[in-house]
């Protein structure tokens, strides 16, 4: 739904620079072409994402219309993303800051953030930084929530890579707030629920593959993931929630794997235990026997890895 939800944005997009789809798909598009792009779009709700990205690769090449090219490249980045090829995705998204695009402003500014995305994945956090850095300059391009919550969400997990703890706490807070006002602005309670619960389990994902974990900053970054994606689980809804869980599970199966690499792990027990306390604070508050259940069986198993490297070092 999200792909369909993303041509619409795209369809208004272009009645507003005068143009619409109707113009793109009849003038500039062959039926065929027209084809191929429902296609991609069925491929990715059956996340057949290689298949789609293909598609969406063999659009980009034969289209002219600017406009629909742009499109495709964009939309083949976030399969291959979601493919996990990530360097097939961060050569897509560059392509759509070629200058030849720059009119195209929320585009721009919308792989700015994918491609913070892919260099996380890539275990470039510096890069990934430095690309949230550029989206700067064309925040004002984004949507209220994308601007206003996810990115400054996103820096805290940034900064928190670099060992910048101050920074992470900043835009932590500035997020968390924005997101209580913006609240308040939707007005039925499942609006509330799956847009709040959608934002947190955007602002909490993390994209790094296993290969590129790095410890230490995996570590210390690891309660601002979990603080996010906790928040999400919280909010109940249906769909969004769901996917929150998940990435815990994935973010506890990554701790584990990251703590069978080190054979000291005493250097960062400290800051495990701190993540793990408040994780079950907010867990307790919540006052869900579920959320307990799972949170507990999760952070025994990293309680247990430490405990045994303590027993080593006294030997």
């Amino acid at each position: 739904m999200f792909f369909k939800a993303f041509l619409f944005v795209f369809i208004f997009f272009l009645i507003a620079c005068n143009s619409s789809y109707k113009t793109v798909t009849k003038s500039q598009m062959s039926e065929f072409q027209v084809k191929q792009l429902e296609e991609s779009f069925k491929l990715m709700e059956r996340k057949q994402f290689k298949s789609a990205a293909k598609l969406y690769d063999s659009l980009s090449l034969s289209l002219k219309d600017s406009s629909a090219q742009i499109l495709s490249l964009y939309n083949a980045g976030l399969a291959y993303k979601s493919a996990g090829e990530c360097q097939k995705a961060l050569f897509r998204f560059r392509s759509v800051l070629n200058k030849s695009f720059k009119r195209f402003k929320e585009f721009q500014a919308r792989t700015l953030l994918e491609i913070s995305f892919v260099y996380e994945c890539l275990g470039e956090f510096t890069l990934s930084l430095s690309s949230l850095k550029d989206l700067e300059r064309n925040l004002q391009f984004l949507p209220f929530e994308t601007k206003h919550i996810l990115y400054p969400a996103r820096l805290s997990l940034a900064w928190a890579k670099q060992g910048k703890l101050n920074l992470a706490e900043t835009y932590k807070s500035l997020s968390l707030n924005r997101i209580l006002e913006y609240k308040k602005v939707l007005k039925s309670e499942d609006k509330i629920k799956q847009d709040i619960s959608r934002l947190f389990y955007l602002m909490g994902k993390s994209y790094v593959k296993q290969e590129h974990i790095s410890p230490k900053v995996f570590i210390v970054s690891f309660y601002y993931h979990q603080l996010y994606l906790l928040q999400s689980l919280f909010v109940k809804d249906k769909t969004w929630s769901d996917q929150a869980k998940k990435e815990l599970d994935k973010l506890f199966h990554q701790l584990i794997f990251v703590l069978s690499q080190i054979e000291n792990k005493k250097q960062y027990k400290k800051s495990i235990d701190n993540s793990l306390k408040i994780g079950m604070s907010l867990v307790t508050q919540e006052k869900s026997k579920e959320f307990e259940d799972f949170y507990n069986k999760k952070s025994q198993k990293i309680v247990k890895l430490l405990s045994q490297n303590d027993k080593n070092i006294k030997k």
